[in-house]
Protein backbone atom coordinates (compact mmCIF):
# COMPACT_ATOMS: atom_id res chain seq x y z
CA UNK A 1 0.00 0.00 0.00
CA UNK A 2 1.47 3.31 -1.05
CA UNK A 3 4.60 1.92 -2.73
CA UNK A 4 3.79 3.57 -6.07
CA UNK A 5 3.36 6.97 -4.40
CA UNK A 6 6.50 6.40 -2.33
CA UNK A 7 8.66 5.65 -5.35
CA UNK A 8 7.15 8.54 -7.30
CA UNK A 9 8.04 10.84 -4.41
CA UNK A 10 11.58 9.44 -4.16
CA UNK A 11 12.13 9.84 -7.90
CA UNK A 12 11.10 13.51 -7.67
CA UNK A 13 13.26 14.20 -4.61
CA UNK A 14 16.46 12.32 -5.55
CA UNK A 15 18.45 11.47 -8.64
CA UNK A 16 17.57 7.82 -8.82
CA UNK A 17 18.47 5.32 -11.49
CA UNK A 18 17.00 1.89 -12.12
CA UNK A 19 20.48 0.36 -11.88
CA UNK A 20 20.95 1.46 -8.25
CA UNK A 21 20.91 -1.47 -5.83
CA UNK A 22 18.14 0.17 -3.79
CA UNK A 23 15.96 0.37 -6.88
CA UNK A 24 16.57 -3.29 -7.70
CA UNK A 25 14.92 -4.42 -4.46
CA UNK A 26 11.80 -6.57 -4.69
CA UNK A 27 8.83 -4.28 -5.15
CA UNK A 28 10.81 -1.21 -6.12
CA UNK A 29 12.05 -2.83 -9.33
CA UNK A 30 8.53 -3.75 -10.39
CA UNK A 31 7.06 -0.35 -9.48
CA UNK A 32 9.90 1.38 -11.33
CA UNK A 33 9.07 -0.58 -14.48
CA UNK A 34 5.36 0.18 -14.01
CA UNK A 35 6.11 3.91 -13.71
CA UNK A 36 8.17 3.67 -16.90
CA UNK A 37 5.05 2.35 -18.64
CA UNK A 38 6.37 -1.14 -19.25
CA UNK A 39 3.17 -2.73 -17.98
CA UNK A 40 -0.19 -1.99 -16.33
CA UNK A 41 -1.15 -2.12 -12.65
CA UNK A 42 -2.41 -5.72 -12.83
CA UNK A 43 0.89 -6.88 -14.35
CA UNK A 44 2.73 -4.89 -11.66
CA UNK A 45 0.82 -6.79 -8.98
CA UNK A 46 1.54 -10.17 -10.56
CA UNK A 47 5.23 -9.40 -11.11
CA UNK A 48 5.67 -8.09 -7.56
CA UNK A 49 3.97 -11.18 -6.10
CA UNK A 50 6.12 -13.50 -8.22
CA UNK A 51 9.31 -11.67 -7.21
CA UNK A 52 8.30 -11.86 -3.55
CA UNK A 53 7.66 -15.61 -3.81
CA UNK A 54 11.04 -16.12 -5.50
CA UNK A 55 12.80 -14.15 -2.75
CA UNK A 56 11.03 -16.16 -0.05
CA UNK A 57 12.09 -19.42 -1.73
CA UNK A 58 15.72 -18.27 -1.88
CA UNK A 59 15.59 -17.27 1.78
CA UNK A 60 14.15 -20.65 2.80
CA UNK A 61 16.83 -22.45 0.78
CA UNK A 62 19.50 -20.38 2.53
CA UNK A 63 17.99 -21.04 5.96
CA UNK A 64 18.00 -24.80 5.31
CA UNK A 65 21.80 -24.60 5.12
CA UNK A 66 21.80 -24.14 8.93
CA UNK A 67 21.13 -27.65 10.30
CA UNK A 68 20.78 -26.56 13.95
CA UNK A 69 18.41 -23.72 13.22
CA UNK A 70 15.51 -23.39 15.65
CA UNK A 71 12.44 -22.79 13.55
CA UNK A 72 9.25 -21.22 14.90
CA UNK A 73 6.10 -21.06 12.82
CA UNK A 74 4.93 -17.44 13.03
CA UNK A 75 1.43 -18.48 12.04
CA UNK A 76 1.38 -21.60 14.17
CA UNK A 77 -0.14 -22.53 17.47
CA UNK A 78 2.85 -21.33 19.50
CA UNK A 79 1.94 -18.29 21.49
CA UNK A 80 4.53 -15.58 22.22
CA UNK A 81 5.27 -16.95 25.71
CA UNK A 82 6.04 -20.43 24.35
CA UNK A 83 8.22 -18.97 21.60
CA UNK A 84 10.10 -16.83 24.14
CA UNK A 85 10.76 -19.85 26.37
CA UNK A 86 12.01 -21.87 23.39
CA UNK A 87 14.36 -19.07 22.40
CA UNK A 88 15.62 -18.61 25.97
CA UNK A 89 16.25 -22.35 26.28
CA UNK A 90 18.21 -22.31 23.03
CA UNK A 91 20.22 -19.32 24.24
CA UNK A 92 21.03 -21.04 27.51
CA UNK A 93 22.18 -24.16 25.66
CA UNK A 94 24.42 -22.07 23.42
CA UNK A 95 25.94 -20.38 26.45
CA UNK A 96 26.34 -23.70 28.26
CA UNK A 97 24.12 -22.77 31.19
Amino acid sequence: MGLIDELNSLKKKYRLDASMSSMRAVGYRQVWEYLEGRYDKEALREKALAATRQLAKRQLTWLRSFPDLLRLDAGGAQDPAVALHLLLDEGRQLLGR
